[in-house]
């Protein structure tokens, strides 16, 4: 197949992440690869790229990462072209609701991870990216464990790379939601979606 291939791992700057990367790349990609092997995948926040290069090496068709900052995206692209897959995953920078909004390109498979908890419109985010018709959505996120519908409301520095994108030039806090087991079950029912929530750790 592909030559070259570097390990996920190279993606993370530290031990604590790289371990974190192993193990969530096993209830991402693994438990998922009937939906990501002959697919085609988009990869919402796509940060480094990390999860589209897994996305690729797992068998996906066809891989586009659509990310806010552009250093995230020279990075991801490098990356990229050190495991010897360029031209065969693609990046852009742009806002993921300005993107999808724009584009109508169709995808078998949408990734939403460690994004979710970093937005307040989770109910639009879900509709537009209906639009591409997935037949998959994959969420990787915090949430409130009830099943009640719920959302903790937080303030998030937007300078910091991890964080929400400022929606204002100069914002020095954006506002944030983390949602309820039971608001995202119903955000997917009416989007016509079975939401399958997983837990993470396994120590729970």
């Amino acid at each position: 197949m592909d030559k070259k291939l570097i390990d996920l791992t190279s993606f993370a700057p530290t031990q604590n992440l790289k371990d974190r990367l192993v193990e969530r790349h096993k209830r991402i990609i693994d438990k998922n690869l009937h939906y990501i092997k002959n697919k085609s995948v988009l990869d919402l926040a796509s940060n480094n790229g990390r999860w589209a290069y897994a996305a690729r090496v797992a068998g996906a068709t066809k891989v586009l990462g659509v990310e806010g900052r552009d250093d995230k995206v020279m990075e991801a692209r490098r990356l990229i072209e050190e495991a010897g897959l360029e031209g065969k995953v693609s990046f852009c920078v742009a806002d993921i609701f300005d993107w999808l909004f724009n584009n109508v390109e169709k995808f078998d498979t949408v990734l939403v991870l460690g994004i979710y908890y970093h937005i307040m419109d989770h109910y639009i985010l879900l509709r537009l990216i209906k639009r591409a018709q997935p037949e998959c959505i994959i969420v990787d996120s915090g949430f409130v464990r009830t099943f009640r519908s719920y959302i903790w409301i937080k303030r998030e520095n937007p300078n910091e790379h991890l964080n929400a994108l400022p929606a204002f030039q100069g914002q020095k806090e954006e506002v944030v939601g983390h949602i309820s087991l039971g608001l995202m079950n119903q955000f997917a029912w009416n989007c016509g979606y079975i939401c399958e929530p997983v837990l993470w750790d396994p120590h729970e």
